[in-house]
């Protein structure tokens, strides 16, 4: 959108995509045009399965290499993002105001959802193995990390064997370091309610969720979360026109 309105976009990201850039001098750091976009990869391998210390490191490498870019281009506009492992950092707006120059102008855009992409759509494009078109569908998409707490899903998929309700399915979308562990509980305990399936593109998601009968928007239970925390999966869900099962206040 903003290319389309005239202007140059540069995009520093990591390497979770394979994008296959030219490599610069600067060690690991990769550049080139990506549909239209000056995009400057940062290749440091990161997966949801590392221990917290590794992706701790992982983040830091990456937030200095960020940080030397970033005093290296020239740019009248700068967006930045911030995962849960560094929100801590800035501590969002305020943070930054109370460590910048006094008159500068900074908003928070809140979290949202293309709306191109995530749009109500018909059950017929519930296309996942294991799951027939009679099934009540609920659908979590995402990592399967620590913080997602999806344990807690998996007492209730036992709850719902103990009630004779086979007719409702939970599905998992996504991968992270918990999902071993996830998969292992369900064979243990026969929680054949229950489906796991590999991350899926966004643009392929949008029709498998809006066509399920709920999203499950779970989090472990940790009081940082429970005031004004919504990830992105939230939006997704109310977009595809699904209600919402939310296990904590925020």
């Amino acid at each position: 959108h903003l290319i389309a309105k005239g202007h140059s976009v540069c995009m520093v990201c990591g390497e979770t995509a394979k994008l296959d850039l030219p490599q610069t001098k600067m060690k690991n750091v990769h550049r080139g045009m990506v549909d239209g976009i000056d995009v400057i990869q940062i290749a440091l391998p990161y997966s949801n399965k590392d221990g917290i210390t590794k992706r701790a490191w992982t983040f830091v490498k990456f937030g200095w290499k960020g940080i030397q870019i970033a005093l290296k281009e020239d740019y009248d506009l700068l967006f930045a993002t911030s995962t849960p492992l560094t929100a801590g950092v800035p501590g969002i707006c305020e943070g930054i105001k109370r460590r910048s120059q006094s008159g500068k102008r900074i908003a928070m855009i809140p979290n949202g959802c293309d709306l191109e992409i995530f749009k109500p759509s018909s059950r017929d494009n519930l296309s996942l193995d294991g799951i027939s078109s009679t099934d009540k569908v609920a659908v979590f998409t995402g990592a399967h990390g620590i913080a997602n707490g999806l344990d807690s899903v998996l007492d209730a998929a036992s709850a719902l064997k103990k009630m004779g309700r086979s007719d409702i399915v939970l599905a998992f979308i996504g991968d992270g370091k918990m999902k071993g562990h996830l998969i292992n509980r369900t064979k243990e305990e026969g929680l054949d309610n229950c489906r796991f399936y590999d991350p899926i593109p966004k643009k392929e998601l949008n029709k498998i969720v809006a066509s399920a009968d709920v999203g499950l928007m779970v989090l472990t239970n940790v009081p940082a979360f429970y005031y004004g925390t919504s990830p992105n999966k939230f939006f997704d869900y109310i977009s595809s026109g699904l209600p919402v099962l939310n296990n904590y206040p925020g």
